[in-house]
């Protein structure tokens, strides 16, 4: 088909790219109309993050919110109805808990002191005295 470009999609949840995916739930692999981001775009949202995944994500939540607040609409007719009003606001709150997260940094312990102790019968009674730390 000319004037027709299909983008690439994969889901790989141990990559960089499918937890992105997975954080925004970008992850529908069999129907291509609930597909959001290409794999190229999941990738410019890394680059553009320094390939944090947690900004990334909160990127890419923001740009659902930004696609979804076009279509802010809200309908009720013979008894159905449709409300797509809270969808940009929820992500962008999304975006804001990612974006917490990633400030937050990743939890590591630093160790004081260390007592080691190996039993008689080989079972390990060690002592480690440290602080945990969030940097």
């Amino acid at each position: 088909m000319e004037g027709v470009v299909l983008m690439a999609f994969s889901f790989d949840p141990a990559s960089d790219r499918g937890k992105v995916r997975l954080l925004v739930s970008d992850t529908d692999l069999a129907v291509t109309a609930n597909q959001i981001f290409s794999d190229a775009e999941i990738d410019a949202l890394l680059s553009l993050e320094s390939g944090d995944v947690y900004m990334a994500a909160a990127a890419a939540a923001e740009s659902i919110s930004a696609s979804a607040a076009r279509s802010n609409i809200a309908w009720s007719a013979a008894g159905q109805s449709m409300d797509k009003k809270g969808i940009a606001s929820n992500y962008r709150d999304l975006a804001r808990i990612y974006r917490k997260r990633a400030s937050s940094g990743a939890p590591f312990e630093e160790i004081d002191a260390a007592d080691i102790a190996i039993n008689a019968w080989g079972q390990d009674s060690s002592e480690f005295v440290g602080d945990t730390f969030w940097g």
